[in-house]
């Protein structure tokens, strides 16, 4: 039997982050499966193009900003509702808690759509709002234990199941391989959050106090306006500091593991907690030690390599590099990449999905 799914996405692009990404490989593994897709969109983003290859149908819709409470809003909500209702779907499938209201409405039209929500993000303070429509959502689908127990306190925590985040797992993996030109990269978007200008400190710490010129690459997109100029004081510090012919900035790549296998390692120095980092699991199977802040779900997914890969701050960074530089940190590379295998297939998180929406559809 076929389950008709109706999707909704605000912008499918892969400039954003890895949430739009994961949805994407979610609901992409769900059609190969006996799901029939349908999305609706706000935004049109570089995904749509890869959706619609993918034999999935995607209709744009007004744009819904997050205040709720404006008559235009609701008035929106209500035609969407009522245009998502009519098309009867077994199951309406939210990927961010913000586009709860969707549901709610939805519900009003139909009470048998079954729907369901990625909790992908840790629960920034309160939101009246989102917490009242939430109670509409018959699944969450929490990306980490940690993410979980924050959310079980509003909602029932019957309702939340972890299955997480993953990604496509290449039909190459890479073994670690060092070169003499010692290079590195960051890889992802040039935001705040992302710790950019934390690291080009630790940069200054390893020029100055180990006197070590490793080549470092940013590379990655800054989309939003505060991200455009994030980017610009990120380029000033380089500057102010000489280090142009040291750290670069690059506009973003197609392909992540080809540009990933290019370095010696590469970075994850984000700021916040992370709730998925894809660009470590990628950087481990292109074979490229991954440094990473203990943030979030990072200690997970370099579990068996934590002790050599995580850094706390700046000077225990660019202590580290300094050490992995000379042959002080060795890295059971195949190891890591078998627990990357073992825990971040996004194929067998699908599978463990569309076991869920069966049980939510057939009780």
């Amino acid at each position: 039997m076929v389950l008709k799914i109706a999707a909704f996405e605000c912008f499918p692009t892969s400039q954003r982050g890895g949430s739009e990404k994961a949805f994407f490989e979610v609901l992409i593994g769900l059609s190969k499966l006996h799901f029939q897709i349908l999305l609706f969109y706000n935004i049109y983003g570089d995904l749509i193009p890869k959706y619609e290859a993918a034999g999935i149908k995607c209709i744009k819709i007004p744009c819904l900003k997050i205040d709720y409470f404006s008559l235009k809003n609701w008035c929106n909500l209500l035609i969407i509702g009522k245009k998502i209702s009519n098309i009867k779907p077994d199951f309406l499938y939210i990927n961010y808690l913000a586009d709860s209201p969707m549901v709610a409405v939805t519900k009003l039209f139909s009470k048998k759509i079954k729907t369901i929500c990625h909790l992908r993000v840790p629960k920034i303070g309160e939101s009246r709002v989102f917490n009242f429509c939430g109670k509409y959502i018959d699944l969450f689908i929490s990306v980490n234990l940690f993410i979980k127990k924050e959310y079980q306190s509003i909602f029932k925590p019957a309702k939340i199941i972890v299955i997480n985040d993953g990604i496509i797992i290449p039909d190459k993996i890479y073994p670690l391989k060092l070169s003499k030109n010692f290079s590195a990269t960051y890889l992802g978007r040039i935001s705040h959050e992302k710790g950019i200008l934390e690291l080009i400190d630790a940069w200054q710490i390893l020029i100055e106090k180990y006197q070590l010129k490793i080549l470092l690459s940013i590379t990655g997109p800054a989309v939003s306006d505060a991200e455009i100029e994030y980017k610009k004081k990120v380029a000033t510090k380089i500057k102010t500091l000489k280090y142009s012919e040291i750290i670069s900035i690059e506009n973003p790549v197609n392909n992540v593991i080809n540009h990933l296998k290019a370095f010696d390692f590469s970075l994850f120095p984000s700021i916040i907690d992370e709730s998925f980092g894809r660009t470590i699991s990628e950087s481990i199977l292109a074979g490229v030690p991954v440094f990473s802040r203990n943030v979030g779900i990072v200690n997970e997914i370099l579990a068996p390599e934590k002790i050599s890969l995580i850094f706390n701050d700046q000077e225990e960074l660019a202590y580290k590099i300094d050490q992995f530089y000379k042959g002080n940190i060795t890295i059971n590379m195949q190891n890591l990449q078998r627990h990357i295998i073992e825990n971040y297939n996004v194929n067998e998180n699908v599978k463990l999905i569309a076991k869920h929406l069966e049980k939510l559809s057939f009780g």
